[in-house]
């Protein structure tokens, strides 16, 4: 399994920023083995700017693609949210048919509603900072919109959705 986090600059034209893989095995973060790729952003408009990777450092966005596309393919997905599944289905079409993920904002959610929280904190947006630290998971101080950090943080998510006993539900692309 490997958690997956995607930052791009908006879901109109959704050019590639960065993207992080984070591998889980066994109830277990493996940063060692993660991939973390910057894209190289020619034009920065004001939507990349908050990724905080700006000019042309990184790699281009094909060969970045062919990268995600490689550790993908074979894998099942942990994600934030569907969103990123969107972006997979943007880039890729077709050729992601089939891949597998757990959504963990929705294993969140529906394991909230069942504790009887609030509607009105349900209504509120989750974000991944919001379900982290309501999880007591402290990893560090840092803005959110890093690929890297937010791929770590769900897969942390991920983890501890697990051990307390919540069942995610796998679906496909």
């Amino acid at each position: 399994m490997i958690a997956f986090d995607a930052e791009y600059t908006s879901l109109k034209d959704m050019r590639l920023v960065s993207f992080a893989l984070v591998p889980v095995e066994e109830d277990s973060v493996k940063v060692n083995k993660s991939v973390y790729i910057i894209v190289s952003q020619k034009n920065v408009g004001s939507s990349a700017k908050i990724h905080g990777i700006v000019g042309d450092i990184g790699i281009n966005e094909e060969e970045a693609l062919t990268i995600l596309y490689n550790h993908i393919i074979n894998n099942i997905l942990i994600v934030y949210t569907t969103i990123d599944i969107q972006f997979l289905k943007n880039k890729f079409g077709k050729k992601v048919k089939g891949v597998k993920y757990i959504d963990v904002a929705k294993a969140y959610i529906s394991y909230m509603s069942r504790k009887s929280w609030l509607d009105t904190e349900l209504q509120k947006g989750l974000d991944l900072e919001t379900i982290a630290k309501k999880l007591n998971i402290h990893l560090t101080d840092f803005i959110f919109h890093n690929a890297l950090l937010d791929a770590i943080h769900t897969a942390l998510i991920y983890i501890k959705l697990k051990k307390i006993g919540i069942k995610m539900k796998m679906e496909k692309i």
